[in-house]
């Protein structure tokens, strides 16, 4: 059986498929990058007031200086900076 028309010709399709962005997605990933970055950021500083607070425990661990203050301030400024940095990543 040959047809002598064509099918897309006697049924259109009703609607066009347009290629436009979904505004809401773009928008709920530009947030969620922004977010991953200031993440990102208070990682690394919670990371490196670690690092310095067990450095400067490390050094003054061997002397007779108090070094309680310092430890426990930088440590607990530090955890809460990389909590505070896995919350914003995280979500």
């Amino acid at each position: 059986m040959n047809h002598s028309h064509d099918t897309m010709q006697d049924n259109p399709p009703t609607h066009q498929a347009t290629i436009e962005p979904d505004i809401a997605a773009l928008e709920k990933k530009e947030k969620y990058n922004r977010l991953f970055r200031r993440g990102c950021t208070w990682v690394g500083l919670g990371v490196m007031l670690l690092g310095i607070s067990f450095g400067v425990t490390f050094m003054l661990f061997q002397s007779d200086k108090s070094f309680m203050i310092i430890m426990y301030v930088l440590t607990s400024i530090g955890a809460t900076c990389v909590i505070k940095g896995l919350v914003d990543i995280i979500g």
